[in-house]
């Protein structure tokens, strides 16, 4: 086969007629080209995809030529289902579907080729994506551990504020604990007057020198005026209470420690139960411990392994947000490659109406017209056979009427003499009856 011939069989178009008009070839070989690459170039970007998945080249050639087949078998119905008419707004309805699924092909082609031409961009954003993906697992790791450590805090904080709440609520230990503040409370007041008097003890201290008969100076004798004096009287009581305050508050210290001793005795069962559920929290920290080297190197095998389209498809989105320039750049090649899918619609749209669409269009008509007057003459047959069988059935009808209404004509009369001979044997019969009865009297008529 020529390569004319291929593009026209691309183009969809029939060769036969063409032949009767040439001129219409060169239009038809334009739609057969941009027909045969636009498929050329999706299986090329289709086998670019798959060969990111599956890395193989075997697998990427099968899927890759299979999906450039269904391109171009869906380019080429289209192209040649949309018939010329001369008015492009009449074509475009039938021209939008392939436009709309020009946009989604396209889409979908260009992705794999932007990988291709961004990849060394793509290699290093999936390098720093992994790496924030490694980051992220130890931090949820340090998250639960942490959930872990919370758990068994509270656990304790709980226990110790269930112990406390029993020594609080125990009448006993609470009156030892609260005469001990008040004792402690009232010590503090104490110390305080002890303090004032000390101040007033001082203030009211001369230094009085003692001399002998020369004159000389002995030594100095303390002069305490009357409110030192006094002051110092009340210090001494005042200690006094302090010392008795503080030996009962040593007394109180031996009162609450005896039952404290014995409350703690109530406290063994929810003790146990703590210690239990604190042990069970411990546990799973040391097991979540243990598998954090595990856990992470998981994460990072993951992280680095990650090389399918997904990952590389984040990496490039990721770019896209980031770089004003390659977003620029990926909407010019997804632009690209909508001009490329819609190309044969759109030469197609663009073309101008020719000999070729005439000659269409009246094999088309005659084609439509011949299969009318088939069916035309197809429905004037079943009429008329429809009309014979229904004259058949009607001559039929009256006979099998007639033949029936002489039969009960024949029935009618049959009956009517049964009838008469029943009624004259029954008349026999009666007068039989009478006429052996007018016997029967006479004979007794003799006897008397």
């Amino acid at each position: 086969m020529r390569l004319g011939d291929f593009l026209l069989f691309c183009s969809g178009a029939e060769t036969s007629i063409l032949e009767q008009c040439p001129t219409e070839k060169n239009k038809f070989y334009g739609i057969g080209s941009t027909v045969l690459l636009t498929s050329l170039l999706a299986m090329l970007s289709g086998g670019y995809a798959v060969y990111f998945t599956f890395q193989s080249v075997l697998v990427s050639i099968v899927i890759g030529v299979f999906w450039g087949i269904v391109i171009f078998s869906l380019d080429r119905y289209i192209v040649s289902s949309i018939k010329k008419s001369g008015s492009f707004i009449k074509e475009l309805p039938m021209a939008l579907p392939r436009i709309f699924m020009a946009v989604i092909l396209a889409l979908t082609i260009s992705k794999p080729l932007e990988l291709r031409l961004f990849q060394d961009a793509v290699a290093k954003k999936m390098g720093e994506i992994a790496d924030m993906s490694i980051a992220t697992c130890e931090k949820e790791w340090n998250t639960q551990r942490d959930a872990f450590a919370k758990k068994k805090s509270d656990l304790e904080d709980e226990r110790k504020v269930k112990t406390e709440e029993l020594f609080s609520k125990d009448g006993i230990y609470r009156a030892v604990v609260g005469e001990q503040n008040d004792l402690a409370s009232k010590n503090k007041q104490l110390s305080d007057k002890v303090a004032s008097n000390n101040q007033v003890i001082a203030a009211g201290t001369t230094f009085q020198p003692v001399k002998d008969e020369n004159g000389v100076v002995l030594y100095t004798k303390k002069v305490y005026s009357r409110e030192a004096q006094n002051a110092m009287a009340n210090n001494k009581t005042l200690r006094n209470e302090i010392g008795q305050n503080n030996a009962r508050i040593k007394e109180l210290d031996l009162q609450r420690n005896a039952r404290r001793d014995t409350l703690k005795g109530q406290l063994t069962v929810a003790e146990q139960q703590y210690a239990k559920q604190i042990l069970g929290v411990q546990q799973q920290i040391d097991d979540h411990n243990s598998k954090r080297q595990g856990f992470l190197m998981e994460c990072t095998t993951r992280s680095k392994n990650a090389k399918d389209i997904p990952a590389r498809l984040e990496a490039l989105s990721f770019l896209t947000k980031e770089n004003s320039s390659i977003y620029l750049a990926s909407w010019l090649i997804t632009l690209l490659f909508v001009l490329l899918e819609t190309a044969p619609v759109v030469v197609k749209l663009l073309s101008a109406r020719g000999p070729y669409d005439e000659i269409i269009d009246r094999m088309d008509y005659e084609k439509t017209i011949e299969q009318k007057i088939k069916i035309s003459e197809l429905n004037d047959t079943v009429n008329t056979e429809m009309r014979i069988s229904t004259e058949r059935n009607r001559i039929k009808l009256e006979a099998e009427l007639k033949a029936n209404e002489e039969l009960m004509n024949e029935i009618a009369a049959a009956q009517a003499e049964i009838a008469k001979e029943a009624v004259k044997k029954w008349k026999e019969k009666e007068l039989n009856k009478l006429a052996n009865g007018q016997n029967d009297v006479i004979d007794s008529g003799n006897e008397v």
